[in-house]
């Protein structure tokens, strides 16, 4: 029933990516899911004929890191490049933020109104998430998938997301390139015991 995989919200009517990082952050690595979530989610990837080994994408970023946008400027271009590799895409977008996979995604797969636990179930699936500094990317560590974190004034060693799978991207004070997120991206999906470039992933 889709009633159970998608609500008009994520939780709240007026919940955005926002809301989500603060019920997100908390979350500790080695969280489980439950059998039903990753049912309902496996149920939507079928339905929506998203094929394994697909990329969740976060190009969300709720709020200011002080006074500084926390939006990898780069994201756009980055979803681009990542579509040619021919791997499916996917964004769970909140609530007014379609728009924004619409007009500056093109060809990523939207999927409004996920619930979180179904959220969580998709990250796990997921070959890698690649995320903002927003609250999924916490998700996703807290459910154990493999996660990207491109970061720009964020301070990592306060907000980034932890865990085994999580790489974290930062140059500040600049923001990181495409191709150095696709290098790093690479080596993620190499596997675990693939070491990260030594000239990307730097958190100072």
């Amino acid at each position: 029933d889709r009633a159970q995989l998608v609500e008009p919200a994520l939780v709240d009517p007026r919940a955005t990516h926002a809301d989500v990082d603060q019920r997100t952050n908390g979350c500790v690595a080695g969280a489980t899911l439950g059998q039903t979530c990753l049912e309902l989610s496996d149920a939507l990837l079928d339905e929506q004929r998203i094929r394994p080994g697909f990329i969740v994408v976060v190009p969300f970023a709720g709020g200011l890191f002080e006074k500084q946008d926390k939006t990898w400027p780069a994201f756009a271009t980055f979803t681009q490049a990542l579509l040619k590799t021919g791997r499916d895409v996917v964004a769970c977008p909140g609530p007014g933020e379609d728009d924004i996979i619409a007009r500056d995604h093109p060809g990523v797969r939207a999927l409004p109104g996920v619930k979180l636990g179904v959220y969580g179930g998709l990250l796990r699936r997921a070959a890698l998430g690649v995320s903002n500094d927003t609250g999924p990317a916490h998700l996703a560590a807290a459910v154990g998938a493999p996660v990207l974190s491109v970061l720009g004034p964020t301070k990592p060693e306060q907000w980034a997301p932890w865990g085994p799978q999580v790489r974290v991207l930062r140059h500040w004070p600049r923001w990181p390139t495409v191709d150095e997120a696709m290098a790093e991206l690479n080596a993620a999906l190499a596997g675990p015991s693939a070491p990260p470039p030594a000239s990307v992933a730097s958190a100072g």
